[in-house]
């Protein structure tokens, strides 16, 4: 009986381990992508910014609007414009392509 709730305790204490790990790995992945649409976007699409329509960079909002397909970043109108390979529709526009890195973690984030 011990060794039956000693088992039931170390299984919910690693579940719990690994659920803040998952946890604090979206939240991080989170910042990242954010941070991306901080540097590479907000000049254009933000408040002060020549587009009327502001970027959306709230997760839900961006789904909503179909801009983002959970799961499927390359089903994601988002996603697609970072990989664009003509400039007049690639994202940010007038500027060069985004990082691999920058890219990956969009595509990641959308994940």
């Amino acid at each position: 009986m011990k060794v039956w709730k000693l088992s039931s305790a170390l299984v919910c204490l690693l579940i719990l381990i690994f659920g803040y790990q998952t946890v604090d790995a979206q939240e991080n992945l989170a910042q990242q992508a954010y941070t991306v649409f901080q540097q590479s976007c907000l000049n254009c699409h933000g408040p002060n910014g020549a587009f009327t329509e502001e970027i959306v960079i709230e997760h839900t909002a961006l789904i909503d609007t179909g801009a983002v397909v959970p799961g499927k970043p390359i089903e994601s109108e988002l996603y697609r414009r970072l990989l664009d390979k003509d400039p007049a529709k690639r994202m940010p526009q007038g500027q060069p392509q985004l990082r691999a890195a920058a890219i990956l973690t969009i595509g990641n984030w959308i994940q």
